[in-house]
């Protein structure tokens, strides 16, 4: 709930807008409601935000709608914050709360009870935006109830939407135990999925909104990161511009990978789970320890010769990859062997081990380092057109659940008391 500054509030409150007039309130009345305002629910650490302010007016907006404590004259900014308090209210008191009349001037709420005494009336007050509370009965004479009506996804979504943005993977099972155990109210299963999807799509945004920024995220990956190789390819689709590739290869990794990395490259490819589609290409390296040393990525619009052609190109102009590898590795002669022939020509066996597994090595390949990127909020506009999703489409027919084999990977084994179906076409030949 928007409240404004107090003494804009004591100035105001001599004389209300009733739409037929103006009627003076008891100078007493205003002292008590201005003294519940300032005293009733203080600000807590809740009302803090980003910036590290605390009571500022968002913390306070946010506060106030999921506790709220209605008072006679009170105002509110909009009709959907008017709307959203009452539906706070009516799941903080688990009560069916309902709305009787609303229209661009009013609206008036009711307990769903009809021997409740409970309602509420509020008005737009005049040339503004602003709903004021004009006729407030707060006491509910009806039961409390588990189940009701007012308990809805997008209220969830609001309330919890820090939560998810904290933890993003949190699955709907454990969302929905959670908040039934903090509200104490009914939530359904397809209540708590909607919430978290409607929630993931506030705080990643809509894909127009992501792919429209991609050239001022490539300038600010140039800029706080030189030496990067940052390529993004559009492709004119019935006279729009659409995306259609990307490739990113961080300056630290290049420097990483020179430093000491040993002479060898994996590639893979996945589809990318999203609604927009497309594959995802990765290259990765060995570090010292044998360990996988990230190298660069690309997103193309399907795995063919032409996008590996693409992304490989790319890759050796950036590395210079050459096809000179140890000759110790090539023979495949045991270490041990190996080791029995330096000592028996009297050698240092260590003379024969490669710089890449020394320790200082190590640390030169992790010496330099991926530096941050501000938020979008920070990002300078770039001058090219911005691209719209791509249409890489779907594959016509049901997705397969089974993943694509290699043609050497064993198959696997079948579960104790479960039969194949080669199983059981033997057992019928021999019945």
């Amino acid at each position: 709930m928007a409240i404004r500054d107090i003494s804009i509030y004591v100035e105001q409150l001599g004389e209300i807008d009733t739409g037929e007039g103006s009627v003076g309130l008891p100078d007493e009345g205003v002292v008590r409601w201005v003294d519940d305002i300032v005293t009733h629910n203080p600000p807590t650490e809740s009302d803090e935000v980003e910036d590290g302010s605390s009571g500022s007016s968002k913390g306070r907006k946010m506060f106030w709608i999921f506790d709220p404590t209605f008072l006679l004259g009170m105002l509110f900014s909009t009709k959907s914050e008017l709307k959203k308090a009452i539906q706070s209210h009516a799941i903080k008191t688990k009560r069916h709360i309902i709305c009787t009349k609303s229209d661009p001037n009013m609206y008036y709420a009711k307990c769903g009870d009809k021997k409740c005494a409970w309602s509420l009336h509020a008005r737009k007050m005049k040339d503004e935006c602003t709903f004021q509370i004009r006729n407030y009965n707060p006491k509910h004479t009806c039961s409390k109830t588990f189940n009701f009506k007012n308990v809805k996804s997008s209220w969830l979504c609001d309330k919890y939407l820090d939560k998810f943005k904290s933890d993003p993977k949190r699955t709907v099972k454990g969302f929905r135990m959670d908040a039934v155990n903090e509200i104490r109210c009914h939530i359904s299963r397809d209540q708590a999925y909607r919430a978290k999807r409607r929630a993931l799509k506030n705080l990643e945004g809509s894909p127009e909104y992501q792919y429209s920024r991609l050239w001022d995220y490539v300038d600010e990956i140039r800029r706080t990161n030189p030496e990067s190789t940052v390529i993004l390819g559009t492709e004119d689709v019935g006279g729009e511009n659409r995306f259609s590739r990307f490739y990113v290869y961080f300056g630290a990794l290049k420097i990483g990978f020179g430093e000491g990395c040993r002479k060898i490259i994996g590639v893979d490819g996945c589809h990318l789970k999203r609604p927009n589609g497309g594959i995802l290409l990765t290259a990765v390296g060995v570090d010292p320890n044998n360990n996988l040393y990230p190298i660069s990525y690309a997103v193309v619009n399907r795995e063919a010769r032409e996008t590996w052609e693409w992304f490989l190109i790319l890759l050796n102009e950036d590395l210079g990859i050459s096809n000179q590898v140890e000759k110790w590795d090539l023979t495949g002669i045991p270490c041990k062997h190996a080791n029995s022939a330096i000592c028996n020509q009297k050698d240092d066996p260590e003379d024969y081990v490669a710089d890449c597994y020394s320790v200082q090595t190590y640390k030169r390949v992790y010496a330099s380092a991926i530096m941050p990127i501000g938020g979008d909020n920070m990002w300078t506009e770039s001058c090219f057109i911005p691209p719209l999703p791509p249409n890489f489409g779907r594959r016509s027919g049901r997705p397969s659940r089974a993943r694509r084999r290699d043609p050497d990977e064993p198959m696997m084994k079948i579960k104790k008391g479960k039969r194949s179906y080669m199983e059981a076409e033997k057992a019928t030949d021999h019945s």
